[in-house]
């Protein structure tokens, strides 16, 4: 622990451990739920900022619960079509298409292509 100013520890050894582990068992608490859950409510022991500090010495950085943003299922299912549309849609032009001449096409460029590459990096891409 760090030395502060003048001020009195709040907290002993044992509620800083009981922090650590709280935050090390579940990672998703914020602060004030790890406050909550150290101790009860009303007791004037500890504050947000001290937990804070108190993780923060421990090596535990950031501790906030992550944010996701909320797909509704009625998105989730449009994307889902206009994804298979699309694929659908590819398949039938390529099928339509003569695939032997793109194929052979895309075969004659790709010794230009790669030049193109190296002159413009110096050097062949690397996979």
């Amino acid at each position: 622990m760090k030395r502060r100013h003048s001020t009195a520890q709040v907290t002993n050894y044992l509620t800083d451990r009981k922090i650590v582990h709280a935050s090390r068992s579940n990672p998703r608490l914020s602060a004030p739920e790890v406050l909550d859950q150290v101790s009860p409510r009303g007791s004037p022991e500890a504050i947000v900022r001290t937990i804070r500090r108190r993780l923060n010495d421990a090596g535990l950085f950031g501790r906030r619960p992550v944010k996701t943003p909320h797909i509704s299922d009625r998105n989730r299912a449009a994307r889902v079509a206009s994804c298979e549309l699309i694929s659908t849609g590819l398949k039938v032009n390529w099928v339509g298409s003569d695939s032997t001449s793109v194929l052979t096409n895309l075969i004659q460029l790709m010794p230009r292509r790669c030049q193109a590459v190296i002159d413009s990096r110096g050097f062949a891409t690397k996979y």
